[in-house]
């Protein structure tokens, strides 16, 4: 049996800390999984295949664009036809192949270079490897790595950040910017203008402005953690079967979850495989199947005996217990009640004392309505929106006071309308609809209770079509 470490087994830990899909994305290869009885890939969700999707036709438009804008500076294998779930654009080449002939401005498209003996050594892989040859026949190799693009710059006379193969960081550049593409913009400028032959030298200043530049402290420090820290801890274990799981919101693109997303089916099939987490979970009555039960509160438990929801289920908000955890003492009323409702399969309940929605006033000066649209079918949420109703008074002519509703709803900012400034719409009266932005675009949502005058706070935050409603109080 062997380990293969490569750059997305790395990203994938980071993003979400979990050590047993560390352990079986180490597996090499196909024998290497069936040895482990390790579970297949489940790729059952839609929504995540159709981003994947959409970013595959999006990493070829750039590579076309830069072909096109700079035609004689590309280097790359041949392009191969495009096919579902491809994991390159371009046949293989070798960067050492080809770095002596790469002229300055050169993109070097899809080459890939082997991990050094030099890396390996500075952060401890390589002894990592022996050890577990000599414990176990299993060596860890590593992948060759692949960028996407890499820019030959010329030299400029400024200095440049250098990161030596510890991970050390020389020098920083300040960081990327994140308006629209500067080189779009400056293309679609030469076309209005009929412009043949392009000036290289101002598209290679706008692609300077594209690139973000990331500060190396933001990544290096976490790998060379996950180097020295987080790989031996995970392979010394010798099957994946022994790495404690938790389940929580960082899971839901695992491959190995085992949830099943489509609509009006049962999250677990009828017939569970216990080698996928979500099933051996309820199977065990695992103590993260509990909401805001974090993974540390979870050891805490284990280590006075309270291993599964059954035990848990029998403990008092008063007990001892609870003191052990900081999460356990702040939350010990929510997650009694959370476990009774589990244990029983009951519907859902406000916890008695708990600091729910009971404490509003009866009456509000204030409504917030926020629209989360979620993906039932892929589980992915989608949009945000938000609409706000305020009361004030307003003098009649009279001289009698009466309070006019007024509303309006703002987009949240994005990377892609963060320099356009921001809209108000407003409403007074019986114009007041709810709004709902996607984007750049607003709909109405379904019709929902936020009406003229002040009403009183319902019990609980109420749900209306896809639009949460919470009622606060600025009186």
């Amino acid at each position: 049996m062997a380990y293969r470490l490569s750059k997305r087994v790395i990203s994938q830990f980071i993003r979400a800390c979990c050590r047993r899909r560390l352990h079986l994305d180490l597996l090499a290869g196909t024998a290497d999984r069936k040895s482990e009885v390790a579970p297949p890939k489940d790729a059952g969700r839609p929504g995540l295949a159709l981003l994947a999707e959409e970013g595959r036709q999006y990493e070829r438009e750039k590579f076309l664009e830069i072909e096109t804008i700079f035609p004689d500076l590309p280097v790359r294998g041949e392009l191969r036809p495009f096919t579902q779930e491809e994991d390159r654009v371009f046949n293989p080449i070798r960067l050492k192949d080809h770095i002596a002939d790469l002229a300055p401005n050169a993109f070097a498209l899809e080459v890939e270079y082997e991990v050094g003996s030099s890396f390996q050594q500075a952060n401890g892989v390589d002894r990592i490897s022996e050890s577990l040859v000599k414990s176990r026949n299993s060596p860890l190799t590593s992948a060759d790595v692949r960028p996407d693009i890499i820019w030959v710059r010329p030299p400029d006379g400024k200095k440049r950040r250098i990161i030596t193969t510890a991970g050390e960081i020389v020098t920083i550049n300040a960081p990327g910017k994140h308006e629209g593409s500067q080189i779009a913009e400056l293309e679609m400028d030469d076309r209005r203008n009929k412009v043949i032959e392009r000036d290289l030298n101002r598209y290679f200043q706008a692609l300077e402005g594209d690139l973000e530049t990331m500060p190396p402290e933001v990544v290096c420090n976490r790998v060379a953690r996950f180097l020295k820290v987080d790989l031996p801890e995970v392979l010394t274990p010798p099957s994946w079967r022994e790495v404690p799981l938790h389940i929580d919101h960082r899971c839901q693109g695992c491959d190995y979850l085992g949830y099943k997303w489509s609509k009006g089916q049962s999250p677990v099939p009828e017939e569970p495989d216990e080698r996928y987490c979500w099933p051996t979970a309820e199977q065990q009555k695992h103590l993260s199947r509990i909401r805001g039960l974090t993974e540390g509160a979870c050891g805490k438990l284990g280590t006075v005996g309270v291993k599964n929801i059954q035990a848990l289920s029998t403990l008092s908000p008063g007990s001892t217990v609870f003191e052990t955890h900081q999460a356990l003492r702040a939350s010990r009323t929510v997650l009694h009640r959370r476990v009774a409702v589990l244990e029983a399969a009951a519907a859902a309940e406000i916890p008695d004392r708990a600091g729910t929605s009971a404490v509003l006033p009866k009456w509000t000066d204030i409504r917030v309505a926020i629209s989360a649209d979620y993906d039932i079918g892929s589980g992915l949420t989608f949009a945000f929106g938000y609409h706000i109703v305020y009361f004030v008074q307003e003098r009649q002519p009279d001289g009698t006071l009466k309070t006019n509703p007024r509303s309006f709803v703002r987009p949240f900012s994005s990377r892609r309308n963060r320099s356009r400034p921001r809209q108000t719409f407003s409403a007074t009266g019986s114009d007041i609809s709810s709004k709902k932005l996607c984007g750049r675009s607003k709909t109405s949502p379904p019709p929902c209770s936020c009406r003229d005058g002040p009403a009183p706070a319902p019990p609980s935050s109420s749900f209306c079509g896809t639009s949460s409603h919470l009622n606060i109080s600025a009186g």
